[in-house]
């Protein structure tokens, strides 16, 4: 439908930082692998990264598919202590086909953690969504993979005090690797309330880039606001979980700065919508793990 609603910025429980934006910055090699049939997502993923030699990584996914994956979407909380919550965990039987997705691959508790996000279509062509859980395996073609490996940043999952949900936040690596060459990526964890755009504009303007590329991004925002078919649809809240988020940034330094971003999510009833991101009026829910990588004149 259209919008006509002003998007409405979640209350969390816990204190709010005043810090809405956290960033590191950090070298990045990229490298085009593939999840084996029969591998569990996670530790394909982990042994992807260390093939590549990073600590830390995020993935764009695309083509193959699962067997049986276990997964959750946005459900609205009963719980006054927490602002939003997930589904019980659903299953989609059978094979899926993967369309798209995105993950981002660090640590928990000092193990080995993956955050993934995806679309696909299950065994009867139905376009579904949502966040995977660990048991998710490929199926019997591989899991194409656009692996990110950084040098310079570690990503750890905690429970987040303004939120009480587990989220990534990136942190400066301790021993960062030698080398001259600069970092030409920003991972960044963006906060409840920042709108999407604004957040990519802030991450160039910190970093001094007046161009950039957003990929391998996911996270949640309060609803979503999208451009599509000539007109602005609103997908309801609370909350629905971007599966990819991708755009680009010009003229940052000029003081005109042009932001498109395009996205995929999934709703609270499990429904699955793509579009251009409207600016300002896609805040964050939860989280968004956020990366930016400096652009080409």
């Amino acid at each position: 439908m259209t919008a006509t609603t002003e998007p409405v910025r979640l209350r969390h429980p816990g204190p709010a930082p005043a810090t809405r934006i956290v960033s590191v910055p950090t070298r990045a090699r990229v490298a085009r692998c593939e999840v084996q049939p029969g591998e569990r997502l996670m530790s394909g993923l982990w042994r992807l990264l260390e093939e590549a030699g990073g600590r830390a990584g995020s993935a764009e996914l695309s083509g193959g598919g699962f067997r049986d994956l276990p997964y959750v979407f946005p459900a609205v909380s009963h719980d006054p202590g927490r602002a939003v919550t997930f589904t019980e965990p659903q299953v989609a039987r059978g094979a899926s086909a993967l369309l798209l997705g995105s993950a981002t691959i660090g640590h928990r508790d000092g193990e080995r953690f993956t955050h993934s996000h995806a679309s696909w279509l299950d065994g009867t062509g139905t376009l579904r969504g949502g966040h995977l859980l660990e048991g998710a395996t490929a199926g019997d073609v591989p899991i194409s993979v656009v692996l990110h490996a950084y040098d310079d940043v570690e990503l750890r999952n905690g429970e987040d005090p303004e939120t009480l949900m587990p989220v990534f936040c990136p942190e400066p690596s301790r021993g960062a690797l030698p080398g001259a060459r600069p970092a030409d990526v920003v991972v960044s964890r963006v906060r409840p309330g920042v709108d999407l755009v604004e957040a990519v504009r802030h991450v160039c303007a910190e970093a001094g880039w007046d161009r950039a590329i957003v990929h391998s991004s996911l996270g949640s925002t309060v609803g979503a606001r999208l451009r599509r078919d000539g007109g602005t649809v609103e997908v309801p809240g609370p909350a629905v979980e971007f599966t990819k988020l991708v755009g680009v940034a010009a003229g940052v330094l000029s003081g005109l700065p042009d932001v498109h971003l395009t996205g995929t999510c999934v709703d609270v009833a499990g429904l699955v919508h793509s579009g251009t991101i409207v600016p300002g009026r896609n805040p964050v829910a939860v989280t968004f793990e956020l990366v930016v990588q400096r652009g080409t004149a």
